[in-house]
């Protein structure tokens, strides 16, 4: 009984230090790390939580190979190097989301715990740097960057995680009332908007919205918002004037989306993100073949796309080991929003609101409505197994129902980022939130004392 003691202490130990150091990897300059061991450390979680995958994981694969087949013959396009691209950074963060762990968590405190409080002291670490490299040069909205590099999004998933991280801290306190998680949230939010990631912190006010969503709440969450809104304005007209004026001229520009008939001069002012939600409904809409199983993955606006089309990727790795690709329908629809002879920094086309990435738009055009809805079925299902579960389990445990929050303000908020940019295909914020489900499903596997394995369908 003593050995199989110390052997469940080891193993935990080891699971905690491999979980650190998937956080190191996703928190630092080590960050290009996670393109080629994104499998490998797949392979390590699912070993390390014995994962299982049941029969909507292999049919959702069945599918994704059948669609791309009748994309092809269709298309009369072979981009076996988009293809395998972008399934080589979607299927992981998948795999892991809709696994089901096979093993209990026997420590003092639950994997997730030791997940997060590790991202946690990393991030602290890391925005303490920033907020130095941002006052030795506060002319730069790019300075706070600490030990996190600028590979990637840079800025942009470093403000996502502050203010996910910053969250839970916040949904603690609620519970705990203890104020060091209140002061945590303070700093990590503060942290997030130094990112000056304006989409971000849009995207971040409203997803606090859509939490709060409820006829009791709404105008009191309205209310909250519209206050922090003009606090941040006001802020940042005082503080970061050349900010506000920027961003506020944006928003005025992006009324131009709504006018019909512009003349060629201001058609420019249209901000390219929303240009890319028109141009899939011109080009995927009318067309039902496209509309349902898509023009084959990595070949509209993907992350892989643009690794493959000669013409965004800095260090032309990928480009050089998979080759230059240039599918019919992104040249024609995509393309010709971003690329290096229309976009630059000196002519302001550059910029978030001009950048035609989502994953919303990438899952649609290249996988098609089919895998698409699918794909949204199973994860609707999985969360509400989750939150239903964790509901049931705050009864006996308070921890349960920040775990609760968690889960509900991380989902809508991911949810809504993903209309934003092709966060899908990045492992550094994917990662954080998979791993983030994965180990609250062993916490409500170790609390009701059952295996998942067993449960009924409403856990795909």
């Amino acid at each position: 009984m003593a050995e199989q003691k110390r052997y469940l202490l080891k193993r935990s130990t080891l699971i905690k230090v491999f979980l650190f150091v998937i956080a190191i990897l996703c928190l630092s300059f080590l960050r290009p790390l996670l393109f080629p061991l994104l499998w490998i450390l797949f392979i390590g979680v699912a070993i390390s939580f014995r994962a299982r995958f049941g029969a909507p994981i292999l049919l959702l694969i069945s599918g994704i190979i059948l669609t791309t087949a009748v994309s092809i013959f269709y298309t009369g396009e072979f981009n076996l190097s988009n293809n395998l691209l972008s399934l080589f950074f979607l299927l992981p963060p998948i795999l892991i989301f809709f696994s089901r762990p096979q093993i209990h968590d026997t420590s003092l405190r639950s994997y997730f715990d030791s997940f997060i409080y590790g991202i946690t002291a990393l991030l602290i670490a890391n925005n303490c740097i920033g907020f130095v490299q941002h006052f030795l040069h506060p002319e730069s909205d790019d300075s706070f960057i600490g030990f996190y590099g600028t590979h990637g999004l840079g800025l942009h998933t470093l403000s996502m995680v502050n203010f996910l991280i910053g969250m839970y801290h916040f949904f603690n306190y609620q519970q705990t009332k203890n104020k060091k998680h209140l002061l945590i949230f303070l700093f990590f939010v503060l942290s997030a908007i130094f990112c000056f990631y304006g989409l971000g912190l849009i995207v971040f006010f409203l997803s606090i919205i859509v939490y709060n969503l409820s006829l009791r709440n709404f105008i009191k969450t309205i209310l909250i918002g519209f206050l922090s809104f003009c606090l941040l304005a006001t802020s940042l007209y005082f503080f970061r004037h050349q900010t506000f004026v920027y961003n506020y001229e944006n928003i005025q520009k992006a009324q131009s989306f709504f006018q019909e008939d512009l003349p060629p001069k201001y058609a420019s002012n249209v901000p390219r993100k929303l240009i890319l939600y028109r141009n899939y409904v011109r080009g995927f809409g009318k067309d039902a073949m496209l509309f349902l199983f898509g023009s084959g993955p990595g070949t509209f606006n993907s992350r892989s796309y643009f690794l493959l089309n000669g013409d965004y990727s800095k260090s032309k790795f990928i480009e050089t080991l998979l080759g230059k690709h240039e599918p019919k329908y992104a040249a024609q629809y995509v393309h010709v929003l971003w690329n290096s002879e229309d976009t630059s920094q000196q002519k302001y086309t550059d910029g978030t609101r001009n950048e035609p990435f989502s994953s919303f738009i990438a899952l649609l055009a290249e996988y098609g409505a089919v895998i698409f809805f699918f794909l949204l079925i199973l994860t609707l299902k999985r969360y509400k197994y989750i939150t239903q579960s964790l509901i049931q389990l705050s009864a006996a445990d308070t921890k349960a129902i920040t775990y609760g929050k968690f889960v509900k303000f991380s989902t809508i908020y991911i949810g809504i980022s993903l209309l934003a940019d092709n966060y899908l295909e990045y492992p550094e914020i994917m990662l954080i939130y998979v791993l983030s489900i994965l180990l609250i499903t062993i916490y409500v596997q170790s609390q009701s004392h059952r295996p998942i394995i067993n449960e009924n369908t409403s856990n795909p």
